[in-house]
């Protein structure tokens, strides 16, 4: 899960990028950032793979290792309603055909949207995350995991 606490949007330039996000914070507060760019920032994302594939190596190949990192990409392909475009252009729109390839074989996670940064930032930022009766994968794990938190004859005797 990610926390709103959690999503940025990158407007920096790589170097600033990387510096900030993979440099200056400790694993215990950098668990699972999630990035907010535009598909135009190629060097961003490249930047987001190159660290991806070498903390997940780090952790052997899955997200709960020595830094349990799990952190994700969003790429948004279109313009947000405050700031609109006044014409599209197609490369502005798409990523490029290998860096999608890139993020799929290294299998990081990286989500594409048509809302604008800001406009994916405010939709992220204001979910909700609910389960369904129908998950029974999720919702026992959601049960396992508070289950032994909870105090059921304090909560009956009210």
């Amino acid at each position: 899960h990610y926390g709103v606490e959690n999503s940025f949007l990158v407007t920096t330039g790589l170097r600033r990028f990387l510096r900030r996000a993979f440099e200056q914070r400790s694993p215990s507060e950098w668990r699972r950032p999630l990035f907010v760019t535009h598909v135009t920032r190629d060097d961003l994302l490249l930047g987001y793979l190159a660290q991806h594939q070498r903390l997940m190596t780090a952790q052997g190949g899955a997200v709960d290792g020595p830094r349990d990192w799990a952190g994700a990409m969003v790429l948004s392909t279109g313009a947000s309603k405050g700031f609109p475009d006044k014409e599209a252009f197609p490369d502005d729109t798409e990523p490029l055909t290998y860096l999608t390839q890139m993020a799929k074989d290294s299998n990081a996670p990286v989500l594409i949207t048509r809302y604008g940064t800001l406009d994916a930032l405010h939709i992220i930022e204001s979910y909700t995350a609910k389960h369904s009766i129908h998950d029974t994968a999720r919702v026992s794990a959601a049960v396992a995991h508070y289950e032994p938190n909870i105090d059921f004859d304090a909560l009956l005797q009210g």
